[in-house]
């Protein structure tokens, strides 16, 4: 294994926006975090098309959604770059009623794995591939994320904490954390790197970028990056993975001071993309033996 602790520049990598993005909802009952309805964002272009699961903080998919916050530019961004994005929009602050925080909100992830590919068929037809599997998790969702990744219905190929992370010894699918200097929640930059550092992939990537926890909905800077990462593991797309993995000047580490952006890759000239593997839920709960109310995320529930 290669291990390269790099500096990290935001200029935009190679890859591109490059689809129209339309938007439709299903309802499903039985999520904790109250509420029923789940977004999706997908390109209008024929085609099938890698999955992103996004999981909210702890004020809920509908604040987020709200000015100034526009978490659903970052969700259409997503899509745009070629993938069908699902996101529950649930959550405490939602005006719903349930049992939302961070030892919970797995199961939420884990139902809209489990049972969403036969909700957005019927809304959008085969334009979603399941079998490309990816979690996106931003602060409350991003410390559920690796409990979902491990006890998922379908196997996670890709894995992005942003800005919040626990329990990641659970993890071994490539991953990208993303944290700010200037965090200062419980999952401030220490912590992350900590949790990065736990993570057991032998594909990973760690950024710590200018701004607070915040920065993903007011501004989401590292969206081009989240769209390559999931590009380079779901869709074996070598630009992406150059883009990610790379050194050239276009590429996320190239300059920056040193510990901001650190990288563990196999290889960085290959492209690394998770091999899909038909392991049983049950299977891979067994590679953690812990029971749920064990996990880390009962430390801090928000």
């Amino acid at each position: 294994m290669t291990r390269l602790s790099v500096a990290c520049v935001l200029l935009a990598p190679v890859t591109a926006a490059t689809y129209k993005v339309a938007n439709k909802s299903f309802h499903m009952d039985g999520y904790v975090c109250g509420g029923d309805e789940t977004l999706v964002f997908y390109p209008e272009s024929a085609g099938r098309f890698p999955v992103a699961v996004y999981g909210h903080g702890a004020a809920g998919l509908e604040w987020e959604l709200q000015e100034p916050q526009g978490i659903g530019k970052r969700l259409e961004t997503l899509a745009s770059m070629g993938f069908v994005v699902v996101a529950p929009k649930t959550g405490r602050y939602n005006g719903h009623q349930g049992n939302c925080n961070a030892k919970t909100v797995w199961r939420d992830l884990d139902l809209v794995i489990e049972s969403g590919d036969q909700h957005v068929r019927e809304l959008i037809g085969e334009k979603a591939d399941f079998e490309k599997l990816g979690l996106w998790g931003y602060s409350m969702g991003a410390k559920a994320a690796p409990i979902a990744v491990n006890r998922s219905a379908l196997p996670v190929r890709a894995l992005v904490a942003s800005h919040g992370a626990r329990d990641s010894d659970l993890v071994r699918i490539p991953s990208f954390y993303i944290t700010a200097n200037n965090d200062n929640s419980s999952s401030n930059a220490t912590m992350m790197r900590r949790e990065f550092n736990r993570n057991q992939a032998e594909n990973k990537v760690f950024v710590e970028i200018e701004g607070i926890h915040e920065e993903p909905l007011y501004h989401g800077s590292m969206m081009p990056w989240i769209g390559s990462f999931f590009l380079c593991h779901l869709n074996s797309d070598q630009d992406a993975c150059n883009a990610v993995y790379g050194s050239g000047t276009r590429s996320l580490c190239s300059s920056y001071d040193d510990e901001k952006c650190v990288l563990v890759h196999n290889d960085p000239d290959e492209v690394v993309a998770w091999p899909l593997r038909n392991w049983s839920r049950e299977s891979r709960r067994n590679l953690d033996p812990r029971p749920v109310n064990q996990y880390q995320s009962n430390e801090v529930l928000v």
